[in-house]
């Protein structure tokens, strides 16, 4: 992959990160058709394929926050078009009312500019491996 091939796609990641910072989950013009989303090591594993079932995942998951909010931290260029985003999100759930912050980390699979696959992790060591990084500790 070329310095320049790198550098597109990680603009294509901070635009859509630059959405989701502010809350907005509409914009799908940095995912393929075919985009499949995994959550790799929570509570809720499973896997979504294709923009209609992962939109129906998402908002089933927004519906239950206000406020709701994802900034990347860092992003790291992996192996093959993998792309580790340390992320950080906040929100307050509405039925609790109480405020949440955490952190955890995606893995970012992009092919021809496009988005195809996310992997979420809870575990940052984890995804930076699963990303291609080695020997570097998430902080």
């Amino acid at each position: 992959m070329t310095s320049s091939q790198r550098d597109r796609e990680l603009e294509v990641l901070r635009e859509l990160y630059s959405h989701w910072a502010r809350g907005d989950f509409t914009s799908w013009e940095a995912f393929a058709d075919d985009y499949v989303w995994k959550a790799a090591d929570g509570v809720e594993a499973g896997e979504y394929t294709g923009k209609g079932a992962i939109t129906a995942s998402w908002r089933t998951w927004l519906q239950a926050w206000d406020g709701f909010s994802i900034e990347a931290e860092e992003m790291v260029a992996g192996s093959r078009g993998r792309y580790a985003v340390l992320q950080l999100f906040r929100g307050k759930g509405k039925a609790s009312g109480i405020e949440s912050e955490g952190r955890s980390a995606v893995v970012v699979t992009m092919k021809n500019g496009l988005i195809t696959r996310m992997e979420g992790f809870w575990d940052r060591d984890a995804a930076l491996r699963a990303a291609g990084i080695e020997h570097r500790a998430a902080e």
